[in-house]
């Protein structure tokens, strides 16, 4: 229900999958007759913006958070079963929060790229504790800095999502959500509250984001995306 009420009644600020999408969409558009392996796919909910121009594999772990998808290749981000110099483009999308050991994972990442390939990477921010117990790490654009370096890529752009303004909304926006699905279901005081709640969070939020231009600094953000170049050897 409230997933409904969210998108017929309350206005979205951006956040980090928005954020996501829209650049992985550009990326998409310059790229095609690729080989490109999504690791860590989870639902493969971006496959379909490859599928039309590249040969797209996933990979995941046999015990991933979600059931039911025939994954191409099933294994540890440690150990790709793949040779060396395979792919053109690996995808790692919200997953090297998740990875205890990310320079390892992307040493590993590093050899099946081909010379050159590119490791298209992107992480929240902030975005609160999930899938637990594996979150281990919100990454700063220093942070993911030093680790890509460290495994061997040449950062050919970061792209950090808005500025402060962007960041406070998305978080009242999700202050709400969270009202709601706790306390939701209790009695029907309860529901206009949450209702009421929920919908003055969200539209807070969305207000507040749409004032990021007086951020002149921008130190906050809710995302950010890396595009790196494995280096010549």
């Amino acid at each position: 229900m409230v997933d409904i009420l969210k998108r017929v009644f309350l206005p979205n600020s951006p956040n980090e999958r928005s954020f996501l999408e829209r650049h992985l969409s550009d990326f998409a558009k310059k790229n095609s007759n690729k080989l490109i392996l999504d690791v860590g796919a989870g639902e493969c909910q971006y496959a379909y913006l490859f599928n039309k121009k590249n040969k797209y594999e996933s990979c995941d772990l046999e015990d991933s958070f979600h059931i039911g998808i025939d994954y191409d290749i099933v294994s540890s981000v440690y150990e790709i079963p793949r040779k060396d110099s395979s792919y053109d483009i690996v995808l790692m999308l919200q997953v090297l929060e998740h990875i205890e050991e990310p320079v390892r994972a992307l040493k590993e990442i590093n050899r099946i790229l081909k010379e050159e390939g590119v490791l298209f990477l992107s992480v929240p921010q902030a975005a609160g504790d999930h899938f637990e117990p594996y979150h281990y790490f919100n990454y700063t654009q220093y942070g993911l800095d030093s680790v890509l370096k460290r495994a061997g890529f040449e950062i050919m752009s970061m792209d950090r999502l808005e500025g402060m303004f962007v960041y406070v909304g998305n978080r009242i926006q999700k202050l709400g959500s969270v009202i709601y699905y706790q306390y939701f279901k209790k009695n029907c005081f309860c529901k206009m509250f949450c209702l009421l709640f929920m919908s003055i969070c969200f539209w807070t939020g969305f207000v507040l984001s749409k004032l990021n231009f007086l951020d002149k600094q921008k130190h906050y953000c809710v995302g950010i995306i890396a595009v790196c170049r494995k280096e010549k050897c």
